[in-house]
């Protein structure tokens, strides 16, 4: 059980963390967009003290994939979706093992 509760703490602190680095919200609904990690090649020269990759992605409109290879916001969702699953099965874990554990130490002594 302890096991699964460090597994679940490390697990949702990155889900945390890289939620929070690679994802931002954009428009009026206020939705949620993953980021990438790799700058588009025609982007990167344009990157200074200046202009940020923050006033790229301004000024693409929010589109993130005219700041970011494609195929680094795949791996960047993909990533927040297995953290998120790997989560929730922990979570599930360490529930089923508390309540398991708790119902083993009270079941009651045979008499015989």
């Amino acid at each position: 059980m302890l096991f699964s509760i460090a597994l679940l703490v490390g697990c949702f602190g990155a889900y945390l963390y890289l939620n929070s680095v690679f994802t931002f919200t954009a428009g009026a609904n206020a939705a949620k967009y993953v980021k990438g990690y790799a700058v588009r090649p025609d982007v990167a020269p344009l990157i200074t003290a200046d202009f940020t990759i923050d006033d790229a992605l301004a000024s693409s409109e929010y589109s993130a994939e005219a700041v970011w290879t494609q195929g680094s916001i795949t791996t960047m969702r993909m990533i927040l979706l297995v953290l998120w699953l790997a989560s929730f099965a922990l979570l599930s874990t360490t529930i089923s093992s508390f309540v398991i554990y708790h119902r083993r130490k009270r079941a009651p002594k045979s008499l015989i």
